[in-house]
């Protein structure tokens, strides 16, 4: 196998993984103009059945696309009393209700959801960069190809 074989490989999985993490940095950055969009409608009580359905369709792509992010979800705690002193705990998943538009417990939904949005594109973006793929290319590499002269 040749040196340049080689190089050809790396340097193509290297625009491989830019690329991909580009296509998600994008699909995050429609899915949050859509969110902010389908929040204003609601808070404004407009009826739009267009936007209104998009993001409660699109919920499990947003959801693989925080996860693939790294950002996890968290579990909102709710209790409730029941009546002569007993109480119900409750547990809600954040990204199950990411269409929920109301405060549940302490957590508010819609600014909770706005910021894993904003932390996902910065994720995206921070991977986007090509000085980071050069770096480890170069520097972490050296005796791969020192193995093959």
């Amino acid at each position: 196998m040749n040196i340049y074989t080689i190089i050809i490989i790396c340097v193509g999985c290297i625009f491989y993984k830019i690329f991909v993490n580009l296509c998600c940095w994008w699909r995050l950055k429609k899915y949050k103009d859509l969110y902010i969009t389908y929040s204003s409608n609601i808070a404004d009580k407009k009826n739009d059945e267009q936007n209104g359905w998009k993001i409660i369709e699109n919920k499990a792509e947003i959801i693989k696309l925080f996860e693939r992010a790294g950002l996890k979800s968290f579990l909102i705690t709710i209790t409730q009393p029941t009546g002569y002193g007993f109480a119900n705990h409750n547990y809600l998943d954040l990204f199950q209700n990411l269409a929920s538009l109301t405060q549940i417990g302490n957590v508010n939904i819609p600014s909770t959801i706005m910021n894993y949005f904003y932390e996902g594109i910065g994720v995206y973006k921070a991977r986007i960069k090509v000085a980071k793929y050069i770096n480890i290319f170069t520097t972490k590499n050296n005796s791969v190809f020192r193995f093959f002269y």
